[in-house]
C-alpha cells in the first residue's frame, strides 16, 4: 500500500430523494446523489463514485387471507477515475449496474413463498490491478435465482390441533 497525507480535502454532496404513490398499490421509490471529493495534486485518491441512483417500483395486492408483494429495483453507481494500490491508472469505463426482481406470496398470513432473481443484466464487475474488485462496487459473479419458502411453525402446527 501507499500512503499519501492529504493536508486538505474539500467534500460537497446532494441527495435527492423520492417515493411516490401512484396508486394505492403501486409505489415509485428513487434516489440520486452527488458526491464531489477534491483531488490530491490532480490524482483522485477517493473511490467514491460522483454519480449514484437507485429506483424501485413495488406492488401490492392484498386480501383477507392472500398478500402479494413485488418489487423490481435498479441502481446505478456512476463512472469512477482514480489512483490505486498497485499504481494502475484506471481509466476505462467502470460505472456498475444492478437491477433484481423479487415476488413474494403470502398465504392465510402462515406460509410465504418468495421467487427472485438478482442481477438481471448479468453485470459482473472489472478487477483492478492485482485482481481486487472495485470498491462500492457488489462482487458478485452474475445472475442468479432463488426460492425462498417460510412458515409460521407455531401457527402451522396450532392449525393442524384445531382440525382434529
Amino acid at each position: 500500500f501507499e500512503y499519501t497525507n492529504l493536508s486538505k480535502q474539500r467534500l460537497l454532496g446532494l441527495e435527492a430523494l423520492l417515493r411516490w404513490h401512484v396508486l394505492d398499490c403501486l409505489t415509485l421509490n428513487g434516489t440520486y446523489s452527488f458526491v464531489n471529493v477534491s483531488k490530491n495534486e490532480g490524482i483522485q485518491v477517493n473511490t467514491t463514485s460522483p454519480h449514484a441512483a437507485t429506483a424501485s417500483l413495488d406492488y401490492k395486492f392484498t386480501k383477507k387471507n392472500y398478500r402479494l408483494n413485488a418489487v423490481f429495483s435498479a441502481s446505478y453507481m456512476g463512472r469512477k477515475k482514480f489512483d490505486v494500490q498497485d499504481r494502475v491508472f484506471v481509466e476505462e469505463d467502470n460505472k456498475s449496474y444492478d437491477a433484481y426482481l423479487s415476488v413474494s406470496q403470502t398465504f392465510y398470513n402462515k406460509v410465504k413463498l418468495t421467487l427472485g432473481v438478482d442481477n438481471i443484466f448479468n453485470y459482473v464487475p472489472k478487477t483492478l490491478g492485482s485482481g481486487i474488485t472495485m470498491f462500492n462496487v457488489p462482487a458478485t459473479p452474475g445472475t442468479r435465482g432463488w426460492v425462498q419458502l417460510e412458515f409460521m411453525l407455531d401457527d402451522v402446527i396450532n392449525s393442524l390441533r384445531k382440525k382434529k
